[in-house]
């Protein structure tokens, strides 16, 4: 049976490929020096055994590979089968700086060289390392995103057409522009990304997204270095000399990154976050942003967040900013996608029939992300009598339906303690890249199996960048089914091993977003002084956000220096990361009964002025209590009280 993935590398440079091969298991990737049969002519087995089945192809290119006649041999034969589309994929690593497209102004090619360039042109709009230097852990993400999405099936798309009009409607400014900014509301799950790509694809189809998370914490070098490391891929001197030069980054200056990816056909997509709610919004210098940005003949910034704009925004910003809310499918819509779904992963079984259907579509209320996940669990069932084991019985309440179908996914996975592990490293510490999820499990070989087993359970998401998170559909609820003591124990010493471990970051493309979880693994793991890899990249915003996930944590001690550190910097966050700072560092106060402190941070944040939002403290549990005017007693001896969450107002759904 032929490997999925087929290396075509030089015989010089084949140590590379071997060390790369190495990382996958036996059986995923035919490599010549490693898994040719032998006894078999060598070319009846390339020919006739491996090529014509491959579904990835991957070219180690460089100056040997375009001299060599076996290395062109096999670019001819994949051309080929690329051409009758029976090759799905490819993957280019670039080894040196042997040109890869023609010069019209440089020298003439070598004819070898020339047909390798014809040859692999047809390849050069799937995925490609354009750096001049090799990096290895680059080529391995490269390698490891195609090994992935050639074992998992595709999932299919489902049109929305009366969603995707309405899109491609509200972000016409006039006839001849766009709104630069596009603001995508609607609950987790409801396919918000999906139709935004659908959208670029209808209006720029070769327009790329530089996918970005945001919270509340985030602050403008912080986004500035999340969008330029995707972009830029720096090697790690030059990483850290923008870091310095974007420290004290303003709204225009983040304005200015996206306008130059816009010149160069991309978008910026800022997704927010949970940091520890949904409902408290991304940071307000996201509008003066917006507010700086051109329109032009196409959209800029796409923001996705499950909260709408409010009416100050869309005043503010009415000829900047587009709006709308994405609910989850009709029910005819959600039957139709489900039963593309279902032939995609689940026509093995011959008992689906209409009422299994309606029963997943009622139960996920039409949520695409989750109609995807039941139909995965689903498909492995051997009677549609069992499809109550993944749903639950039946219930209106959808927090319920969901809460079963986390349940029914970890119990899939109680032998799998790498999958449980990885879990609780990400409830942690996210977005991750693949190689760090690696360094904290402490193994070598690839985890791409156990990643593509968590996103078919839908358990995790993957970005396009290839970075992995927590699926914010079940984030919350998925803290309480990861506590067993021994987990908790094995997490502690895997948050260790990632703190201590090297981090290579040189010309990666996730380097600035791979530094900031070393920063949240240090922090995390109790270390009072960060190491010299991760120091000089550190800002406020990741004291905060860390800070707040110690105190959710009730590791009140860790917590305090971070939110007194966030606390006392405060002036540098927009009006919600200053509230959340003062809020959270008087809850930490409380919990280690720090009168003085309390005060101070009470007496800040009663200086806020905010209209429309409810004081500081509005009541306590407890022996204490609060006024407007400021006046309270608190016995710190007996109380445990908490101060209210922030509310927020004019919630209600709807659609602009």
């Amino acid at each position: 049976m032929a490997a999925p993935l087929f290396f075509s590398v030089a015989s010089e440079d084949v140590q590379l490929a071997e060390r790369i091969f190495d990382r996958f298991r036996r059986g995923d990737i035919f490599l010549y020096t490693r898994t040719g049969e032998n006894g078999v002519w060598f070319w009846d087995e390339i020919e006739q055994e491996e090529l014509p089945f491959t579904k990835g192809f991957v070219v180690f290119w460089s100056k040997n590979f375009v001299k060599g006649e076996g290395a062109l041999r096999e670019l001819r034969l994949a051309r080929k089968f690329f051409d009758e589309r029976r090759l799905q994929d490819c993957v280019i690593l670039r080894l040196d700086d042997t040109p890869i497209i023609v010069d019209p102004g440089g020298p003439e090619l070598e004819p070898m060289h020339a047909e390798a360039v014809e040859l692999i042109s047809a390849f050069m709009g799937h995925a490609r390392s354009d750096k001049l230097r090799f990096v290895e852990s680059e080529a391995l993400r490269l390698v490891s995103d195609l090994h992935g999405r050639i074992l998992r099936p595709r999932i299919p798309f489902q049109r929305r057409p009366a969603l995707q009009d309405e899109l491609e409607t509200v972000i016409e400014r006039d006839r001849e522009t766009f709104f630069p900014a596009l603001w995508v509301s609607g609950f987790n799950g409801n396919g918000r990304k999906t139709l935004v790509r659908e959208l670029f694809r209808s209006i720029a189809a070769n327009s790329h997204a530089v996918e970005v998370l945001i919270d509340e914490t985030s602050l403008p070098e912080q986004i500035l270095m999340r969008i330029e490391s995707q972009y830029s891929g720096l090697l790690k001197p030059e990483l850290l000399q923008r870091v310095k030069e974007s420290r004290g980054a303003s709204p225009e200056d983040v304005a200015r990154v996206i306008e130059r990816l816009s010149a160069d056909n991309r978008y910026v997509l800022l997704q927010q976050s949970r940091l520890y709610e949904e409902r408290v919004r991304i940071p307000e210098w996201v509008d003066e942003t917006i507010a700086a940005l051109a329109p032009g003949t196409l959209p800029k910034l796409v923001v996705i967040s499950q909260l709408r704009t409010t009416e100050e925004q869309r005043e503010a910003l009415a000829d900047r900013l587009a709006a709308c809310d994405i609910p989850g499918m009709i029910p005819s819509e959600a039957s139709d996608f489900a039963w593309k779904v279902i032939r995609a992963f689940g026509d093995g079984n011959d008992w689906w029939n209409d009422e299994a259907v309606d029963r997943i579509v009622d139960a996920t209320t039409g949520k695409p992300e989750l109609i995807i996940t039941v139909i995965k669990q689903a498909a492995k069932l051997d009677n549609v009598d069992k499809l109550d084991d993944i749903l639950g019985r039946e219930t209106k309440r959808f927090s319920d339906t969901l809460t079963h179908i986390i349940g029914y996914a970890m119990q899939q996975l109680a032998d799998d303690e790498p999958a449980q592990r990885t879990l609780r490293f990400l409830l942690d510490v996210s977005p991750i890249a693949r190689e760090d999820i690696q360094a904290f499990l402490g193994i070598e070989e690839s985890v791409s199996s156990l990643l593509v087993r968590l996103i078919d359970l839908g358990m995790i998401e993957r970005s396009d960048a290839g970075l992995f998170r927590v699926s914010p559909l079940i984030s919350n609820r998925l803290n309480g089914e990861l506590i067993a003591p021994s987990l908790l124990a094995t997490h502690h010493e895997d948050m260790q091993r990632f703190a201590e471990a090297g981090l290579d970051v040189d010309g990666d493309e996730l380097g600035y977003v791979r530094i900031e979880a070393k920063i949240q693994a240090e922090l995390l793991a109790g270390k009072t002084e960060l190491s010299e890899d991760v120091a000089e990249f550190a800002s406020v915003a990741h004291f905060l956000s860390v800070g707040i996930r110690l105190y959710n944590a009730s590791r009140w001690s860790d917590a305090e220096p971070l939110l007194r550190q966030a606390f006392d910097n405060r002036q540098r966050f927009s009006l919600n990361a200053q509230t959340e700072a003062g809020r959270f560092y008087g809850l930490v106060c409380i919990k280690l009964k720090n009168k003085e402190e309390f005060d101070r941070a009470f007496n800040a944040m009663n200086s806020l002025t905010n209209p429309g939002r409810l004081p500081f403290i509005s009541k306590v549990n407890g022996t204490g209590s609060s006024s407007v005017t400021g006046r309270r007693q608190w016995d710190f001896s007996t109380s445990h009280g908490t101060m209210p969450r922030r509310r927020e107002t004019g919630t209600g759904r709807r659609r602009f």
